[in-house]
């Protein structure tokens, strides 16, 4: 447990965490939408292992995005209509 090698992993882990609420945010902002799929994405991962992005913006055109999310929603909210 005290070796060099644990201390270094032990090290870069801890320092990972910091990053955790940005990955964790840039995984939900890439989830496909629930008419969709597949979404491949890019990702970027640390040398170590330590920690995984998604190097990727998601490029959305609002009046589109709005239609496909209402058409899915609406049933959902009135369904005997």
């Amino acid at each position: 447990m005290s070796s060099k090698k644990f201390r270094h992993d032990k090290r870069v882990y801890l320092g990972a965490l910091k990053f955790v609420p940005h990955a964790v945010f840039k995984l939900l902002e890439n989830m496909p939408m629930p008419w969709e799929q597949v979404r491949d994405v890019k990702v970027l991962y640390h040398i170590t292992g330590a920690i995984t992005f998604v190097n990727e913006i998601p490029w959305v055109v609002e009046p589109i995005y709005m239609a496909q999310v209402c058409s899915l929603f609406l049933p959902l909210c009135f369904p005997f209509e």
